[in-house]
């Protein structure tokens, strides 16, 4: 039976073999390489010169987005193995080199691929 067909909900599901603790620290691993990952698309689409401006825009609001949830949360930047993201790591830190500064996400994250 898949998740969430017997009725029940998908967070309740993920918690029934594993203290919240454990799953909450997976979900935190899962968010920082799911962001590295979106971070590499988007740097290589940015290179491209045929990438259409919706499709380079669309996948920017992606990693601020990703990077705040990642920035709220507290999430660190490893992965799975705990390999260190370089990706998310730099972003993070930018963000938090701006600390309170920051009013709008999206207006310091990713500078480097919006010109």
């Amino acid at each position: 039976m898949k998740p969430g067909e017997d009725g029940k909900d998908v967070p309740e599901f993920l918690f029934q073999s594993r203290t919240p603790e454990a799953a909450a620290r997976q979900l935190a691993m899962v968010l920082a390489w799911l962001t590295e990952c979106e971070l590499a698309t988007l740097e290589g689409i940015s290179t491209r010169k045929s990438t259409p401006k919706h499709e380079l825009a669309r996948h920017e609001a992606i990693c601020r987005d990703a990077i705040r949830h990642c920035a709220e949360l507290n999430v660190a930047p490893k992965g799975f193995g705990m390999q260190t993201l370089p990706r998310l790591k730099k972003e993070l830190a930018k963000r938090r080199a701006k600390g309170a500064e920051i009013e709008r996400p999206d207006r310091d994250v990713l500078d480097s691929h919006t010109a």
